[in-house]
């Protein structure tokens, strides 16, 4: 059993020599200060292969170097949550109203297949879906299945596709936004309301998720 336990761990050592040195850096920093070799060679297989099962007793990461300055971003808002505990790394401007377009476009899809639709069936984009903004990857009166209607608007980002999709839930426009809002609360997205599938706003009129 050791000499098993010994190979293991001398393959993923070696596997994780591929990694940079301040990547391997902060990896390190996450193991938890007191290991046996059984849990040693369980750390380094998860930093190799992260769908193995969270083991409990894994910390929060800490800094390596605590003269760095960070991350350096230019986004106007970000935030790095690490996944086992649940910390927060870096954060900024994480309050502050932000446009969510890409979310918005989730939540009208998780909305829209509540409705227990068939992907498979044909479906075209009408005069009465056209929305502006963002980039549009579908023409009018193209025939598509509701399947690409779907991913043009999870992956391209595509209000008319989006449109559709509330057009063929069956659901009006309200109860198309009521549905989401459901949605809103079950996942506690506890300032965001939204009124449509392609917008969401705030009782500022403005555009936030947490």
């Amino acid at each position: 059993m050791m000499i098993r336990i010994f190979a293991q761990l001398v393959l993923s050592l070696a596997m994780v020599e591929f990694v940079p040195t301040t990547v391997s850096l902060l990896e390190t920093a996450h193991l938890p200060e007191a290991r046996d070799g059984h849990q040693i060679v369980y750390e380094v297989e998860r930093l190799i292969s992260p769908s193995l099962p969270i083991d409990i007793s894994m910390r929060a990461p800490v800094k390596v170097d605590v003269n760095s300055l960070g991350i350096v971003t230019s986004a106007a808002s970000a935030i790095v949550v690490d996944v086992d505990s649940g910390a927060i790394l870096f954060d900024k401007n994480i309050d502050e109203v932000r446009p969510i377009g890409s979310v918005t476009k989730l939540l009208a899809a998780a909305a829209f297949l509540t409705t227990n639709p068939d992907l498979s069936v044909v479906a075209s984009i009408l005069p009465e879906d056209i929305r502006a903004g963002g980039r549009d990857h579908l023409y009018l009166n193209d025939e598509v299945t509701v399947r690409d209607l779907l991913e043009a608007s999870l992956v391209g980002s595509d209000n008319p596709a989006t449109m559709s999709l509330m057009r063929l839930s069956g659901l009006s426009p309200e109860a198309f936004a009521d549905r989401m809002n459901e949605l809103v609360d079950k996942y506690e997205m506890r300032q965001s309301r939204f009124t449509e599938p392609t917008e969401c706003f705030n009782s500022e009129g403005c555009c936030i998720v947490t």
